[in-house]
């Protein structure tokens, strides 16, 4: 059973509809795999909800499963599986958008440590003689000099 190294971080909440009589077992494999104790240990504080739609009104009409998940940033993303769709494409479609805030993270995290980051194009000493480090993308190519946009607080 493939997991293509699915795991519950950079996720706050997940909402799993679907009604049992209509095809489901992609949805139904997805609420198995994120139930199990290593998938949740990844990430405790994620709530995983699941809901099953029995209403009587939806015995003769097909109701649209849902899989619902919210972010660490706030965005949100609706996957609709249809009949034929393998839980490896729910899971790839949250595993391309938590990659995607990772990488934006450790870009973050590399830009505000000079150690581990790109190397600074200069220093500038600010009031009480904090120093702060400028790099490349700080600068902005406008007029006829380069000018510091602004820098990042060094020791």
């Amino acid at each position: 059973m493939p997991r293509l190294g699915f795991s519950l971080n950079y996720i706050k909440k997940i909402n799993i509809s679907f009604h049992p009589f209509w095809s489901t077992p992609a949805i139904r494999e997805f609420v198995q795999r994120t139930s199990t104790k290593h998938i949740k240990s990844t990430n405790p504080k994620c709530e995983v909800k699941l809901e099953v739609l029995e209403s009587p009104e939806c015995l003769f009409k097909e109701v649209p499963n849902k899989v619902e998940v919210e972010y660490a940033d706030g965005s949100q993303q609706l996957i609709t599986p249809v009949k034929g769709m393998h839980v490896e494409e729910i899971q790839a479609s949250i595993l391309r958008r938590t990659e995607e805030l990772e990488l934006a993270e450790e870009l973050k995290e590399m830009k505000a440590n000079p150690a581990t980051g790109p190397m600074p194009i200069g220093f500038f000493k600010g009031r009480k003689g904090v120093k702060y480090a400028i790099y490349s993308d700080d600068v902005e190519n406008e007029g006829k000099g380069k000018r510091a946009k602004g820098g990042v607080k060094t020791k």
